[in-house]
């Protein structure tokens, strides 16, 4: 083993190593020297014990950079969606909806900006989506876990009024999400023709 020491180390008298397993495939090894008298059978127990915990630490050390590169992804893609996306809380058991997140282009197909939608109910941000039905669809989707495709509506309360179409669907976490689409323009031509 000597050989395999960098230039510089230390002379080794004597040495134990232990394996660092994860998911059944050596991830490195831990070493440990000069132990006046040498090692003994319970020092390679302990010495299993300590790669074991430190094969764990680096699991899961490596799983919450993944899951922070993950998340890193999904927040990309969510700012920069050219569709609306907002993620909501269920209040009960599907009488209510709040929203928990709501992308700029979201915000901007309801004409208000991300901090009047976060915390607040979809009928107090917008009073008229019973009405059109979505609020209902919401309920659904919340109770089946089904997704489903809310056909293009035109969306009309005090403020303004616009044509959406939405896909509804539930997350393994329970939340559930809305994306969207403001088809004014769109549906505008379509009426003209």
């Amino acid at each position: 083993y000597q050989s395999y020491l960098p230039e510089g180390h230390m002379e080794l008298d004597n040495a134990l190593f232990a394996p660092m397993i994860i998911a059944g495939k050596p991830a490195g090894i831990m070493g440990l020297g000069n132990k006046e008298g040498g090692f003994n059978e319970r020092d390679a127990r302990n010495a299993m014990a300590f790669a074991e915990l430190s094969a764990i630490a680096l699991r899961n050390s490596r799983d919450l950079k993944l899951l922070a590169d993950s998340e890193a992804r999904f927040r990309q893609l969510f700012e920069n969606m050219s569709s609306g996306v907002a993620i909501y809380d269920v209040i009960g058991d599907g009488e209510d909806f709040v929203f928990r997140d709501i992308n700029p282009t979201g915000a901007r197909i309801g004409r208000l900006a991300p901090e009047e939608h976060i915390g607040r109910s979809v009928r107090d941000v917008y009073p008229s989506v019973e009405e059109i039905g979505l609020f209902s669809v919401f309920q659904e989707v919340w109770r089946t876990g089904m997704p489903r495709h809310h056909p293009t509506t035109l969306y009309k309360d005090e403020r303004f009024e616009f044509w959406v179409e939405n896909y509804i669907c539930k997350l393994p976490s329970g939340e559930l999400v809305a994306v969207y689409d403001d088809i004014t323009e769109k549906r505008r031509t379509e009426l003209a023709l």
